[in-house]
């Protein structure tokens, strides 16, 4: 199942920009050090970000590629379950 999401906000600057769209899906979920994961996360809503790092629990750590960007520590560790899909595709708006 693909789903699209609209980027909000300038945390995945230059990667993504306010009002682009990202398409992604669950098939393709093998969470890996440096794909675009589109998250719910229980502070900040649905967001999309990278992931930094991976623990031995299969936990993620997620960060902006902006340094303005809410902190990963901020931001906490991400279970699987929480990930919506993994970024495939993105459409830039002009």
């Amino acid at each position: 199942m693909f789903r699209v999401f609209k980027v909000t906000g300038d945390s995945m600057v230059p990667t993504l920009r306010d009002k682009d769209f990202v398409i992604t899906s669950r098939w393709f979920l093998k969470p890996k050090v440096g794909q675009l994961v589109a998250v719910e996360h229980p502070e900040y809503q649905t967001i999309v970000k990278r992931i930094s790092q991976i623990n031995e629990v299969d936990q993620l750590l997620l960060q902006g590629d902006n340094p303005k960007s809410v902190s990963s520590t901020r931001m906490g560790w991400i279970t699987k379950d929480q990930v919506l899909g993994r970024v495939l595709f993105c459409v830039k708006q002009s």
